[in-house]
């Protein structure tokens, strides 16, 4: 395993649950507006991620 994932898992657990937890926060207070932007960067998130790994993966 690439010494990259060692840094890289964490931060991507640390991204997700923080992004996860604002989507929560949002459904509860009911600010549709926020949570479509909250989903709309936990996407991105998770498709940088998975860029990351990709590249990481062709070297």
């Amino acid at each position: 395993m690439p010494t990259l994932y060692i840094l890289l898992i964490p931060l991507a657990a640390f991204l997700l649950t923080r992004r996860i937890k604002r989507i929560v926060y949002d459904i509860k207070i009911k600010k549709n507006g926020k949570l479509k932007a909250d989903i709309l960067f936990l996407i991105l998130t998770i498709l940088m991620i998975c860029i990351l790994i990709y590249l990481t993966e062709l070297k």
